[in-house]
């Protein structure tokens, strides 16, 4: 994206790019171990105007690999529908990436009615993503801020294997590897 922009390759170039990459990680996640019968499960999108793929698609690799039975609901949903599938899959973990968005505001109202949701289920609420700023990040509710896949896989394997519910965010634990 950052390539077009400055005009050093084309639109549909990066978009094809993206569209291969895609593909690749689609064969990968086929190759994955089946999660075991009794794994957490976890779900995982874009809001509403992020149609960012790959980001998402690569957390859900990454809790697979973990052993979670992780599932991308796609991108661009609605909070409400977000909101009826926490409600309904009653996961353990929730995540969202937060690639773009046009509205600041309503990217803030979203963390927090999905974070009220997710504490009443006892899910965990994780959040990433490029578009997650130091300005940005202490508007937002959640249990857990990630900016690297690593940090996901830590977090991920550390409520695993927890028999509490998950710290709330501003607590000193709402940072993996503090």
């Amino acid at each position: 994206g950052q390539l077009w922009e400055c005009g050093d390759v084309q639109v549909y170039e990066e978009r094809r790019a993206c569209q291969i990459t895609l593909h690749a990680l689609q064969e990968l996640r086929s190759v994955l171990v089946v999660p075991a019968a009794a794994a957490p499960v976890a779900v995982g999108a874009t809001l509403a105007g992020d149609n960012y793929q790959l980001p998402v698609l690569m957390v859900e690799m990454t809790l697979r690999e973990a052993g979670w039975k992780a599932q991308c609901y796609g991108c661009n949903l609605p909070t409400e529908t977000l909101i009826s599938a926490i409600e309904t899959s009653r996961p353990r973990l929730c995540w969202l990436s937060v690639s773009y968005y046009a509205d600041e505001p309503a990217v803030i109202e979203a963390t927090r009615q999905l974070q009220a949701v997710c504490q009443r289920q006892g899910t965990a609420l994780l959040i990433g993503g490029r578009m997650i700023g130091a300005d940005l990040r202490p508007q937002l509710a959640y249990t857990v801020h990630c900016e690297l896949l690593r940090d996901v896989e830590a977090f991920a394997r550390q409520v695993y294997t927890a028999n509490t519910p998950p710290a709330v965010a501003g607590s000193d634990t709402d940072e993996v590897g503090e």
